[in-house]
């Protein structure tokens, strides 16, 4: 099926008058956390305004992403270990790393979410990891919202 079709069936319970759209990328940054949506399904209204479907997609969104990020699991106050394999990381993040997300907007078709923040690439594994701390979190979080922001998408 494609990607049209899969558009029209998403948004079938939103306004009729809307037209479902694909963005090819948005960028945001907050703090030390960049981001980019890649093709985010939007419906663009009547009045030229750029949505997600409905208003709990933009919270499922970002719980999804969140819930997503690769993270590496505090052990003592200033050391770190892999979350996929647990081998010691060391101190604090070092350079920043790059980890690529599925992500779907609620019940939406999914899109990839580029996330770009201070973290580790795990000697044993290779896995890309990120502090899992709230500051981050919250960071992250504000990232794919100026992202929405730049394309002029509005937060549902």
């Amino acid at each position: 099926m494609g990607w049209w079709n899969r558009l029209r069936r998403y948004f079938g319970g939103a306004d009729p008058a809307a037209v479902p759209e694909l963005v090819e990328r948005l960028e945001g940054r907050h703090e030390d956390v960049s981001v980019a949506l890649v093709e985010l399904p939007v419906q663009r209204r009547p009045s030229g305004e750029v949505a997600l479907r409905d208003a709990d997609a933009t919270g499922a969104m970002l719980d999804a992403a969140t819930d997503q990020l690769p993270h590496a699991r505090r052990q003592g106050k200033e050391r770190w270990s892999c979350g996929s394999c647990q081998a010691d990381l060391g101190g604090m993040p070092g350079a920043e790393q790059r980890a690529d997300l599925r992500v779907g907007p609620g019940k939406g078709p999914p899109f990839t979410l580029e996330v770009t923040m201070p973290g580790w690439q795990c000697w044993s594994c290779g896995a890309v990891q990120v502090a899992s701390d709230d500051e981050r979190a919250n960071s992250f979080r504000e990232a794919i919202m100026a992202a929405m922001a730049s394309g002029g998408v509005k937060r549902s």
